[in-house]
């Protein structure tokens, strides 16, 4: 063999030895991106659940599309995608499983009432904030404040104005009677703005962009959440706060009948927050024998008279001595409805409705309930005004 092909040889080797390495490194850094990946655990809600649960729950099989991390210190995977949250719509939306938006929510800017309700000391004061086509309920209970719902996305302005009047620094407690965006889209502003301390939510999971944004919000600040069902009771100030809907075991096609039905007892005085709550669950209630008896009524569903919401079998039970409505003026579903307006009438309940009063306040002695205000004498329904 001569000089030249020894060369020859030689150089070959180490082209391939070369080769050889290059493959190598390639597939490591490809396996090490792979092992990079979120596990498909991860796209689990992380219920955080005390050594003694506060109310019994369970915990429900939540999308594959969320995305959220049990760490609230953890990265979450960058975009330069803004989704886009519907309004006040159940239209469900396609986003992508690995593309949360990082920073947190904003909303277009909205004046609050001029007449924000008085601001006297009180042991117990409920408030029905003006949130448009939506629900938002604040109790204060003995220097604790408690949030019903949160409303749509343009009501944040608002809700905050409201807390910031009554200087509350925190919500200790926030319950969300269902997972529709009018109920929810401003939970996850409260969290990031004032913190809170453990949700009360619907197990029943709904893959729409404002389910999807508060699971990031709740897993993000690690906040506790709990699904309470009929029987359960919920810890917070000094008055009684008995859940009694839904059933535990109830099978629903529509989401509003798995809303969350709280009964609060303040002494004396009692009231019902009844979310969107339907016929099929108001029935499957009453057929339980739980009492839902109440002088103060948050009509359910916006004062909607479809799907059974608020029919007469249940205001029999619950029997009030006044309603409140939330909803927004000129809204495209005729809210309040002309069967629930009639009844209120008829049945001699004073009225209160945040479309034509604002927001609404009243403080429980526990023996009687003081209003900020007159009750409405206009029983118009929603497509009349």
């Amino acid at each position: 063999m001569n000089e030249d092909m020894k060369k020859h040889i030689i150089k070959v080797v180490f082209i391939l030895v070369a080769i050889t390495i290059v493959l190598a490194l390639i597939i490591r850094a490809c396996s090490k991106k792979d092992n990079d990946k979120p596990h498909p655990a991860h796209n689990q809600v992380s219920t955080i659940t005390p050594t003694q649960p506060p109310v019994s729950y369970t915990t429900p099989t939540l999308p594959d599309v969320i995305y959220v991390t049990q760490d609230p210190a953890a990265d979450l995977p960058e975009t330069s995608d803004i989704l886009e949250i519907p309004a006040d719509t159940d239209e469900q939306i396609t986003y992508p499983q690995d593309n949360p938006q990082e920073e947190p929510l904003s909303y277009p800017t909205v004046t609050p009432e001029e007449t924000i309700p008085y601001t006297g000391s009180s042991d117990f004061r409920v408030t029905f904030i003006d949130v448009g086509q939506g629900d938002c309920a604040l109790i204060e209970d003995n220097g604790s404040a408690m949030l019903i719902d949160a409303g749509p996305k343009e009501s944040v302005a608002t809700i905050e104005a409201v807390l910031d009047q009554y200087q509350i620094k925190t919500i200790d407690t926030m319950v969300l009677t269902h997972n529709d965006a009018d109920h929810i889209q401003g939970a996850s502003n409260i969290i990031e703005d004032y913190g809170v301390g453990c949700i009360y939510m619907s197990d029943y999971a709904k893959e729409t962009g404002s389910y999807y944004y508060l699971t990031k919000y709740i897993s993000k600040y690690n906040v506790p959440v709990y699904y309470p069902k009929a029987g359960s009771s919920i810890p917070f100030g000094t008055a009684t706060y008995e859940v009694v809907g839904p059933l535990q075991g109830a099978a629903y096609e529509d989401i509003n009948s798995y809303s969350i039905i709280v009964r609060v007892r303040h002494g004396n005085d009692s009231f019902l927050f009844t979310g969107d709550a339907t016929g099929e669950e108001t029935d499957d209630i009453l057929r339980a024998g739980i009492d839902v008896n109440a002088q103060i009524i948050k009509a359910a569903h916006h004062g909607s008279a479809n799907q059974g919401c608020n029919n007469k079998a249940f205001w029999d039970a619950v029997n009030p001595e006044a309603v409140v409505i939330s909803c927004a003026r000129y809204n495209d579903h005729g809210h309040p409805h002309k069967e629930v307006m009639e009844m209120t009438q008829q049945r001699g309940c004073k009225l209160f409705r945040t479309d034509l009063q604002g927001t609404i306040s009243c403080i429980s002695t526990g023996n009687g309930v003081q209003w900020n205000m007159a009750p409405s004498d206009n029983y118009l329904n929603g497509n009349s005004l």
